[in-house]
């Protein structure tokens, strides 16, 4: 009887960490598959979800900046503004994140609340030509009222 408990236990501890360890290879497949917001946003979304939902806050970070490139690129306006705003909850202080919430709130026509985020992202990166870029362009959509 007790070898057949200590078989079983056995059994039971292998069975739990080849699925620790599928969920190890998962989650890094994951990681990898959810940037690839600009080639493929349907997958990028999918697995971008999955690692908002089982990793750290760095991961979580990067995962609610390419879903919400990816649903930037869908069109879906509020949802990309939404993970934007979560990824900037956990990390208030990127420059990048702030440029990338600048844009979806253009698109959405909130010139104001955009310009304020491209100067934010500015102020944070100082130098950096892209940024400045995309706020002279958010000054030029608000000047066109488009």
């Amino acid at each position: 009887m007790k070898k057949k408990l200590l078989k079983t236990a056995g059994i039971a501890a292998i069975l739990a960490f080849a699925a620790t360890a599928a969920a190890a290879t998962d989650l890094a497949t994951a990681k990898q598959y959810c940037k690839l917001a600009g080639k493929d946003p349907m997958q990028a979304i999918d697995n971008c979800t999955k690692v908002i939902e089982s990793s750290g806050t760095q991961d979580q970070v990067q995962a609610y900046n390419f879903r919400g490139r990816a649903y930037l690129v869908h069109g879906w306006l509020d949802m990309s503004l939404a993970d934007f705003n979560a990824a900037l909850k956990l990390d208030p202080n990127s420059a990048l994140l702030h440029n990338n919430r600048a844009l979806v709130l253009r698109q959405l026509g909130r010139y104001d609340e955009a310009l304020a985020g491209h100067d934010r992202a500015i102020s944070l990166d100082k130098g950096n030509e892209h940024y400045q870029r995309t706020r002279e362009k958010t000054l030029e959509r608000k000047g066109r009222g488009s």
